[in-house]
């Protein structure tokens, strides 16, 4: 497989994925990582699956009430994180995730980090 392009003018190297669900995110760490893109989780809680897996470089748990209703530190929480991480493109992995950016998608691009909900996500085989 070949780099990850996702509208950019070069190869991604770093994204974050916003998750609730973890079966779906394992699936997509392997496909990003099979594009050599080093990937970050943001999800709700422990997920042992996720934050052993070789595929994802940094597991940050987070609450599940910021999903919900995003407040002004957990949107900074993630911009801060995104700067300090070197994060170019934050990613939903799922359709609750999709709403939870779509709501603080201004906030976190005014870091420089660019925020995707409208992705299609096709397995890796596809083409």
């Amino acid at each position: 497989m070949g780099p990850l392009y996702l509208g950019m003018p070069r190869a991604v190297q770093a994204l974050v994925l916003v998750t609730q669900n973890s079966d779906f995110t394992l699936n997509l760490l392997r496909c990003l990582s099979a594009a050599r893109v080093q990937s970050h989780v943001m999800g709700i809680g422990r997920m042992p699956a996720i934050s052993w897996s070789r595929h994802c470089r940094k597991y940050t748990a987070c609450d599940a009430a910021a999903f919900d209703e995003p407040s002004e530190s957990f949107t900074r929480a993630i911009t801060d994180y995104c700067r300090r991480e070197r994060i170019e493109i934050v990613l939903a992995a799922n359709m609750r995730s999709a709403l939870l950016l779509s709501r603080i998608k201004q906030d976190v691009a005014v870091g420089g980090t660019r925020v995707d909900v409208n992705k299609t996500w096709r397995p890796c085989n596809a083409s």
